[in-house]
């Protein structure tokens, strides 16, 4: 079963898509999960740093595989 939360989020990414090219879209989550969890707006938002280290590399993963076959 499913249980990550659902959000709302909105982006344009299909007009960088209508062009044809190849392309992903990724969505990582970057806040820390404790009892002091704030929303990514709120000004007490605390990231979560490791995420950026694993969304850097799956996306640099990702870009090798496709452009580098």
């Amino acid at each position: 079963m499913d249980d990550t939360e659902r959000v709302m989020g909105s982006e344009d990414y299909s007009e960088f898509q209508r062009g044809g090219a190849r392309s992903c879209y990724f969505f990582v989550g970057s806040a820390k999960h404790n009892e002091t969890a704030y929303g990514h707006h709120h000004p007490k938002f605390d990231i979560d740093e490791q995420s950026m280290v694993i969304g850097a590399s799956l996306m640099a993963d990702t870009v090798a595989r496709i452009v580098l076959p």
